[in-house]
């Protein structure tokens, strides 16, 4: 079964190499055919300036200087999204630092440093792990807390150090990294009379969903693994279908408030999916029904043992 699992989670990995390795071209191309037809317009409406036989070679160091600029930009976006994800530390926080000693029991067990642990004042329940150059830091948000008992709480913080020991966290940056830079090549709104302007920004949304595909085929599948390795770590499987099982209710009918807080958050490896609307290829997490069907199997596995 394990290896069945393995070779499963090894077909989503290449696949999704493969889809954001052909994103990542993609977008190169969009950036050195719009500097082409950059140069191909000014040649005609620039008075003297006619055909360069050195064009090529000016836009190769053109499309290098802007690529350089877009992967600049890139890491800038990074940072931005790690800032609006990290609550600031509560002074005295007992809960934080009762889970942070479980957290760190966990990561002891999983061989990974011990991470930080800070709690966030949301009432809609998330529990999600923050990159960064240093320590990294599990938020635990306030309705989590209240939704589930000490045993889910457990379950679902293992869940997170899973991702840890699993390094999922580096590796999707680098899914994610051909999926921002798209982003660029899309944002705007290119004026009605700009043919040029208007066909980058469509090529940019179709990037954008070829490349959400990829980080959702990525994503579900180490979220199935997360959910197996936290099972091993607590030997309790029962306790994050009991979890997931609650906060699918919790977010069945989400207030307002949920849906503004939403909007800064990043889609993957957190409990529960922070973005529910994304549906089929672009969903970031399994099937919720899926996820508890597995782990109930585990529990059937413990109990016939």
């Amino acid at each position: 079964m394990r290896r069945r699992t393995a070779l499963g989670l090894a077909a989503r990995a290449v696949a999704a190499l493969c889809i954001q390795s052909t994103l990542a071209v993609a977008v190169g191309a969009v950036v050195v055919c719009w500097l082409a037809v950059g140069v191909a317009v000014a040649s005609l409406v620039v008075p003297g300036m006619g055909f360069r036989a050195d064009a090529p070679w000016l836009i190769a160091v053109a499309g290098v200087m802007v690529l350089a600029g877009l992967a600049t930009e890139v890491e800038r976006r990074f940072d931005r999204r790690r800032e609006a994800l990290l609550p600031e530390p509560a002074p005295d926080d007992d809960t934080a630092g009762a889970l942070a000693e479980q957290v760190s029991r966990l990561a002891h067990q999983a061989g990974v440093a011990p991470p930080a642990v800070r709690t966030a004042d949301r009432i809609d329940p998330r529990c999600y792990t923050v990159e960064s150059d240093e320590t990294p830091v599990i938020v635990v948000s306030a309705g989590l807390l209240d939704a589930l008992d000490e045993r889910e709480r457990r379950a679902v913080v293992a869940h997170e150090v899973a991702h840890l020991a699993n390094r999922d966290h580096r590796v999707m940056r680098w899914v994610l990294t051909p999926v921002v830079a798209a982003a660029q090549v899309s944002e705007g709104e290119p004026a009605s009379h700009d043919p040029v302007a208007r066909a980058v920004d469509r090529a940019g949304d179709s990037l954008l969903l070829w490349g959400a595909v990829g980080v959702g085929v990525f994503s579900r599948g180490r979220e199935f693994a997360a959910d197996a390795a936290a099972a091993r770590l607590t030997g309790d499987p029962a306790a994050l279908a009991a979890a997931l099982r609650t906060l699918d209710d919790e977010l069945a009918d989400p207030p307002d408030r949920d849906r503004r807080e939403r909007a800064v958050a990043t889609d993957a490896l957190s409990i529960p999916p922070l973005d529910r609307s994304r549906r089929g290829p672009t969903a970031t997490h399994p099937d919720t029904a899926a996820r508890i069907e597995r782990l109930e199997r585990l529990v059937e596995r413990a109990e016939t043992a």
